[in-house]
């Protein structure tokens, strides 16, 4: 028997699953200067920074672009470092995560000296492409390292990453546990929806998978994953469904089967023994002899 569970990753636990590295972007525009000066009609205004808050949740790409809504936009009578200040504050208010400080700084510059509508926009849209980016690796880092804790904790603790496609945004690995059940899981990484997530179970001769995909599900929870909607289940009849599971079976079997070493060294079978024919007792071949002769 085998089974696939399928999800939707909209969000993760940042206490519990935020990578290595990684900070909440208003922190990193913060440490740029602890104030920022934006001339006004021939005076200094200062802006306060962005309020600190506590963040429970980080959001994926498409969850945050659809609970916060567009940014301010420019128009020619509406370009001013006042504009590009405001743009920053909404930018630095949402849930992004950030580690390329350098480039960050970068962008976040070269955005603030950038002159002229189209220069303007282009800077604009260049330093959202790199927030978002910034923001999709990490969380899909977060998501990925989740679902491996979770795959530990229910005793498949064997991790094992598979090759993906070139160019795809599939990430896969397998899970095992000392049985010898495997749990595979693709995880699809494209930034325009929620992360999606199937995994299957292979290894399996009874009901069993059932029970793990539960287990399964309610460890991505206790790790931290907020799951969008019901999981879907598909049971697939024994046969392997996803590309990455045929993967791993493939290498399995390939593994399992001996090589030219092994089978070099598999002695060969002994050849049969020559056996001898059975001579009859010298009063029967006489009588044959003797029968010969009088034919």
């Amino acid at each position: 028997m085998s089974e696939v569970i399928s999800l939707a990753a909209t969000a993760f636990v940042m206490r519990i699953a935020l990578p290595t590295g990684a900070r909440l972007l208003h922190t990193v525009i913060d440490g740029l200067s602890e104030t920022r000066q934006i001339p006004s009609k021939g005076t200094s205004k200062v802006v306060s920074r962005v309020p600190q808050r506590e963040i429970l949740e980080v959001p994926s790409v498409a969850s945050i672009r659809s609970n916060f809504g567009p940014l301010p936009s420019f128009s020619d009578s509406v370009r001013s470092s006042a504009a590009k200040a405001e743009y920053i504050t909404a930018l630095a208010k949402r849930p992004f995560l950030s580690s390329d400080t350098r480039t960050l700084t970068q962008k976040v510059r070269a955005f603030e000296a950038s002159t002229g509508l189209w220069k303007v926009e282009a800077a604009r849209a260049d330093l959202e492409a790199c927030v978002e980016n910034e923001h999709h690796r990490l969380f899909t880092s977060g998501v990925e390292t989740t679902c491996q804790r979770a795959s530990i904790r229910i005793g498949f603790d064997r991790i094992e990453t598979l090759a993906s496609p070139i160019g795809s945004t599939i990430k896969r690995f397998s899970a095992s546990d000392q049985l010898g059940r495997t749990i595979v899981t693709e995880i699809d990484t494209a930034k325009d929806r929620d992360i999606r997530i199937d995994s299957e179970v292979l290894g399996v001769r009874d009901n069993t998978c059932h029970q793990i995909l539960d287990d399964f599900h309610q460890a991505l929870k206790d790790e931290g994953l907020i799951i969008g909607g019901v999981p879907k289940r598909k049971a697939t009849g024994g046969w392997c469904s996803l590309a990455g599971a045929k993967l791993f079976e493939t290498r399995r079997q390939e593994s399992d089967a001996p090589n030219a070493q092994q089978r070099a060294a598999i002695p060969a079978a002994p050849a049969p023994l020559k056996t001898k024919k059975k001579l009859r007792p010298r009063s029967q071949r006489a009588i044959l002899r003797a029968g010969t002769k009088s034919s």
